[in-house]
């Protein structure tokens, strides 16, 4: 039987070939001959990406020079540019066959193009202001089925316009809607107005009001509020007030989401979210009825109402049926005196503890040590992502690396944030655990912390440390992982000692089982990193970004590491060292910019581990 070329393919699997690889994997792939060119070419054009001004003008010139003629753009991602009203028009001309869109509002806030637009008030639901006819031209050519808008800070958003002209989305994501959008059942009902066909649906806003008062505007002739079912399987709220109020949104969804698989709420606020009543027994039985297909539950960063928690179960366990949940993530800060004893998370035989797949921890009380949540957690053997997060790097209340490992027997997943982290090499009872992705921001560590993952974790493969400082040296921050074959390491804004903002350290020393490198960040610039977007940690907010890193000769790696020493040495000692290093061995460095003294007074990122595929420092891929 003879084995078809790619070129005596069907068109439908080549595309999913094509769907597969990488850009980087298609740029190969037009270059094996004449007929794969013709094949291939054509995708590398599918994902457009306009996220900075460099990339911004070389596409513009390429949609000048005709380089997409006969080209389908089908994703398209615009941020962190402008476009001025021409190169609106540009980008609208390769739109036509667009089905996935990201859109930061930002990209056309140019105050011109909206300077005749009329003011409205605020309202409970804002009403449309209209678009310029350029910007509705660009959502009218396009064919819409995925839609993500960003709207930070955009009083200039007008969704109820663009959802009018894109009624076949699918999927509709509207990230951090300000003040002016509250989100009440009146807001809903009027996007599924304009977009009845979607199927997921995903809002991340500043407030939510699930008050049944706000839909008195649906209300029919006869006096009652008439709500067509739609085909809504998932549905996503954050806000940073309203989400805790989840159950009184059971009886819309049980009316308006028959086939719902998926429902998510976060509290992204400070402190807790608001209160609610008494919520009737017959919600939830009601709601079990009718979104009978439920699979997964998503509470973030919510401490939910126990009892409203063990209804909704028992509204799906009732009469003996089979439970439909697969799914569940939870939040859980053990505030409360009984909360070790009587949560659904701790005992043994709850429905919680067999579904339970994610789990948040946030910082408990005093009185309550960590070993006693982590060995609480040893019977939630279905938990494979465990995020723990704290408010203050307390060394009183220490997580111990070792313990949770130990405890948490089946996680591939691990997240930390502002946590101190500790760790206790003699009690390591599990050697083989399955981790894979572990992620560290805003904590502290000590020496000896990844050397006791190593021994436990041989299959971790990813791994992101952002904002951290090993507490215990003034040297070096140690990342030993002698153990580990990477796939990932990115690292940024990392510190020795303590967080100190201007003391950043620009030397990496990365060795593996094949070879010993010393990096030196030769150029970087200081920009605002999302992790210090809330004020208490400020501190983090103006992070180093790698413009250009340099390897060093092994000659300048061998007079660096008199500096690199525990000892605390005199002005004029620092001074003797440095001056056989004034000029730099390596050539690529400019004298102008080699700060030797930098390595002892900021230390050294020491990364040992067998392997690593893909290396990120300080934003700035290396390999």
């Amino acid at each position: 039987m003879k084995i078809p070329s790619i070129t005596e393919l069907p068109y439908e699997i080549v595309e999913l070939i094509a769907t597969h690889l990488s850009r980087n994997d298609l740029l190969h792939m037009i270059l094996v001959s004449r007929s794969w060119y013709k094949i291939f070419n054509k995708f590398i054009y599918q994902t457009i990406i306009m996220d900075d001004y460099g990339l911004k003008e070389r596409i513009l010139k390429a949609i000048d020079h005709g380089y997409f003629h006969g080209k389908a753009v089908q994703k398209l991602t615009l941020k962190n540019i402008m476009l001025q009203e021409e190169e609106i028009n540009k980008v609208t001309l390769i739109s036509t066959h667009l089905d996935t869109l990201y859109l930061d509002w930002k990209v056309w806030s140019n105050p011109t193009l909206f300077e005749d637009m009329n003011k409205v008030p605020a309202s409970w639901i804002r009403p449309p202001q209209g678009l310029p006819s350029i910007i509705s031209n660009f959502f009218k050519v396009s064919c819409l089925s995925h839609l993500t808008i960003d709207a930070s800070n955009q009083e200039t958003a007008d969704i109820w316009t663009i959802l009018s002209l894109t009624p076949r989305l699918n999927t509709l994501r509207l990230m951090n809607l300000n003040y002016e959008h509250i989100i009440t059942l009146g807001y809903m009902e009027t996007i599924h107005g304009y977009c009845p066909e979607l199927t997921e649906l995903y809002i991340k806003c500043n407030r939510s009001d699930p008050n049944p008062a706000y839909l008195t505007q649906f209300v029919q002739g006869s006096g009652q509020i008439k709500l067509n079912p739609t085909h809504l399987k998932s549905f996503s709220l954050t806000s940073k007030s309203g989400s805790a109020k989840w159950p009184l949104w059971l009886p819309y969804f049980s009316v308006k989401y028959p086939c719902l698989k998926h429902m998510s709420f976060k509290h992204s606020g400070f402190g807790k979210d608001g209160v609610y009543g008494e919520v009737p027994d017959r919600i939830f039985s009601f709601f079990a009825d009718k979104c009978s297909l439920l699979e997964s539950v998503e509470w973030k960063k919510i401490l939910v109402n126990r009892d409203d928690q063990q209804r909704l179960f028992d509204a799906y366990c009732r009469d003996g049926r089979r439970c439909p949940l697969k799914k569940i993530e939870a939040y859980e800060d053990f505030s409360t005196p009984e909360a070790m004893t009587n949560s659904p998370i701790i005992q043994t035989n709850s429905l919680m503890t067999h579904l339970l797949t994610s789990l948040t921890i946030g910082q408990p009380p005093t009185d309550v040590r960590m070993t006693e949540i982590m060995a609480a957690m040893g019977h939630c053997r279905n938990l494979y992502y465990l995020r723990i997060q704290g408010w203050q790097l307390n060394s009183e209340n220490s997580f111990q690396i070792t313990t949770i490992l130990n405890n948490c027997r089946h996680l591939i997943k691990l997240y930390i944030k502002d946590t101190v982290i500790d760790h206790e090499k003699e009690s390591i009872t599990v050697k083989n655990h399955p981790l894979k992705t572990l992620i560290l921001k805003r904590s502290s560590f000590v020496d000896g912390v990844f050397e006791s993952i190593s021994l436990q974790c041989p299959h971790l493969n990813h791994l992101e440390i952002t904002g951290c400082f090993q507490s215990d040296r003034r040297d070096q921050i140690i990342i030993y992982l002698p153990n580990q074959h990477l796939k990932v390491v990115d690292i940024q804004g990392l510190r020795a000692r303590n967080y100190y903002t201007g003391c950043r350290v620009r030397y990496f020393s990365v060795k593996t089982n094949i070879r010993s490198d010393w990096y030196y960040m030769t150029q970087y610039d200081v920009k605002y990193h999302p992790v210090g977007r809330k004020v208490p940690f400020k501190k983090f907010r103006n992070m180093e970004y790698a413009c250009r890193m340099d390897r060093l000769d092994e000659e300048d790696v061998q007079e660096l590491k008199a500096l690199v020493t525990t000892k605390t040495m005199k002005a004029w000692d620092i001074e003797a060292i440095s001056c056989n290093l004034r000029v730099p061995h390596t050539a690529t460095i400019d004298k102008a910019l080699w700060d030797p003294e930098n390595l002892y007074y900021s230390g050294l990122v020491n990364i040992q581990c067998g392997s690593i595929n893909h290396l990120v420092i300080n934003d700035k891929a290396i390999k």
